[in-house]
């Protein structure tokens, strides 16, 4: 059975993962975290192109059938690049929620938490301007967008501690939503995967503003792409079937299923194998 690889600079894709290991329990799935070079949101575009082809082709020569980039940064400034040079399986990226966020803000105002590299990207300056032309010309109203590159908090969830008990964490996170509330905004969108991680925190310190991830909506596009491409798994839910997942961290493996079993949700059925990515690459 052919496995879904799952690519991100680190932890943060995991937040697709664990949507995927809900929704789709009996796919498996090979996540590769490039937590060494993480984050991928202050590298050059030139490193971020040949650093994700490096990875997207060892994820081919594993044989998986698609591959998901659960990186906002990694898909806005090299996804292009990856499908010129990887064309015999899909390759689907994520980006930025500010088209649910628009549909729910009452007053148009919307903040978006994303990297350096991914709000002075080409294709992230085209999506909100061409949501924002089609929105005014709908309705006669601009949407004011407001992104904030919210340095320091990648590293942070890298770390491990996402809790109300890292004060470091918290006060940045203060820092970032204040800024953003000063704007009167009423929406956030989580433009970067690492960034659900902090919900609870988020949502425990201010209870009135929407926070929008995208998980679903990539998982939802990952099973209909499954389905047009025909190579879905279809397996009766009640076969005693164990699904091994294999877990590569260019960096610390053991560390990243800590976070796994700390933080993630997963399915009864589910077994992890981990590995360090050099090593398993040899």
């Amino acid at each position: 059975m052919q496995a879904i690889g799952v690519l991100d600079s680190g932890l943060g894709g995991l937040s697709i993962l664990q949507q995927i290991w809900q929704d789709l329990p009996f796919e498996l799935t090979i996540y590769l975290a490039d937590s060494k070079y993480a984050p991928y949101g202050i590298k050059s575009k030139e490193f971020l192109c040949q650093r994700s082809l490096d990875l997207c082709r060892f994820l081919c020569r594993q044989k998986v059938k698609i591959i998901v980039i659960a990186c906002n940064t990694a898909t806005t400034n090299t996804i292009a690049y990856l499908r010129s040079h990887i064309n015999h399986i899909p390759i689907i990226g994520v980006e930025p929620g500010i088209k649910p966020a628009l549909s729910i803000s009452k007053n148009k105002h919307i903040g978006i938490l994303a990297t350096h590299n991914t709000i002075i990207s080409d294709d992230f300056n085209q999506l909100m301007q061409g949501l924002a032309l089609n929105y005014q010309q709908e309705f006669n109203i601009i949407p004011r967008w407001f992104p904030l590159a919210a340095n320091g908090l990648v590293e942070l969830i890298e770390n491990g501690n996402i809790h109300m008990n890292n004060q470091e964490l918290v006060s940045l996170c203060k820092n970032y939503i204040d800024f953003l509330m000063q704007k009167n905004v009423d929406t956030i969108v989580l433009g970067c995967t690492h960034y659900p991680f902090l919900l609870n925190i988020f949502s425990k310190l201010y209870p009135t503003i929407k926070f929008i991830e995208t998980a679903e909506a990539v998982v939802n596009h990952l099973k209909n792409t499954l389905l047009e491409q025909n190579t879905n798994v279809n397996i009766n839910e009640k076969q005693n079937i164990v699904i091994e997942h294999k877990m590569l961290s260019s960096l610390n493996s053991q560390h990243l299923m800590e976070f796994v079993n700390e933080n993630c949700r997963k399915h009864d059925r589910h077994k992890f194998n981990s590995y360090l990515y050099n090593t398993y690459y040899l």
